[in-house]
């Protein structure tokens, strides 16, 4: 699911040639797949009880594949735009689902190996996105990669249906039982809910926004050849990916509270790398940091959440937090391109600068 992700910010130079589009046109795709994303995650505790965990991912992987078909065939870019919010319907319920499952039955070694897994899925999407681009074939090519990935996915879907949870097993495991007679409103009413929401839409945010414009920035801003630029962005999301596996190993006998203080502070110093611009190293430097960094956040605060808030409203809980965090993954990217367009492209660092600024202030607050 997270290949077509990794994909999006080297391909969209040459997408917004194809459109004849503006820069921070990106904003508006995201913007409207995030409220797929937000749709199916808000909803996912109600269709999970409704249809059973199993049928509800399956249906959401095709609902990714008739949306990817719409990246590779559409004339146009309004039609690109809604089948932006197909695919992000499927991905929001695959992402709350599989979040609420490993939280309630799953330690932080696993949580983190479950994102790693999302991890190594963004650092193969730009790789394959370069290796079409740089080969002078269209971004259209990569994304009918990604179909055929995808396709493959929903053929192992129908294969395993029996081993996933079905209609009265919750994708929770038994101690989620019973999150039928929470209402949203009672869940609403929990302040932890909505500083917990506040924390995943900054990360998400954050993460979404580096991912989507550091292509941009070092290839259209500071000159970085096009291979350069789309392997750092590789190297960006590899780099994530290694954190989760590292910290995977050793997240069960760290403090969690601790750990997250100290890896906050490390993506606002390496996203001051990134602003400050000093060599190109020191920036790639500030990426990897950045990337390795924020690698455990959003595992464990997933995975804090069934404990902070009780085991019986995860399922609901989990898909409000990953529905803000949904949010997050347009509006900060949009915000980003809408003052690139404004100010310059290098002002790309700036807004990065202070986004992880104000994650950290959040969560310390």
């Amino acid at each position: 699911m997270s290949i077509p992700g990794g994909m999006l910010g080297v391909a969209w130079p040459s997408m917004r040639e194809t459109f004849a589009v503006p820069l921070d046109a990106l904003g508006t795709l995201l913007l409207v797949s995030t409220g797929g994303h937000i749709c199916m995650s808000f909803l996912f505790g109600w269709l999970n009880d409704r249809l059973g965990f199993g049928k509800l991912l399956l249906g959401s992987n095709v609902l990714v594949v008739i949306g990817l078909l719409g990246y590779l065939l559409s004339p146009g870019w309004w039609p690109l735009v809604g089948v932006g919010f197909i695919s992000g319907m499927g991905l929001g319920a695959i992402d709350s689902g599989l979040n609420a499952y490993f939280a309630v039955n799953h330690n932080a070694r696993l949580m983190n190996w479950l994102h790693a897994c999302f991890g190594l899925g963004v650092t193969i999407g730009p790789m394959i996105m370069t290796a079409v681009l740089t080969r002078n074939l269209s971004w259209r090519v990569g994304y009918g990669v990604a179909v055929g990935l995808q396709l493959l996915v929903v053929v192992l879907m129908v294969l395993t249906q029996h081993r996933w949870p079905q209609v009265g097993e919750s994708a929770g495991g038994d101690d989620a039982g019973g999150e039928t007679a929470v209402s949203a409103s009672s869940i609403f009413r929990m302040g932890i809910i909505w500083l917990s929401m506040g924390v995943f839409f900054l990360v998400a945010g954050h993460e979404s926004a580096v991912g989507n414009w550091i292509f941009t920035l070092l290839n259209e801003g500071r000159g970085v050849a096009v291979a350069t630029a789309g392997l750092w962005t590789s190297l960006y999301w590899g780099s994530f990916t290694i954190g989760r596996i590292f910290f995977g190993l050793f997240a069960d006998r760290m403090d969690t509270n601790r750990l997250l203080r100290i890896n906050l502070l490390a993506v606002a110093a390496g996203t001051a790398l990134i602003w400050l611009n000093l060599t190109h190293w020191l920036t790639f430097a500030g990426l990897a940091v950045v990337g390795f960094a924020l690698a455990p956040i959003f595992p464990l605060l997933v995975l804090e959440t069934p404990r902070r808030i009780s085991a019986r409203f995860a399922n609901s809980a989990i898909g409000f937090q990953v529905g803000a965090a949904g949010i997050g993954l347009s509006v900060f990217p949009g915000l980003t391109g809408i003052f690139a367009e404004r100010f310059g492209i290098e002002s790309i660092g700036s807004s990065l600068l202070l986004w992880a600024v104000l994650l950290f202030g959040l969560h310390e607050g």
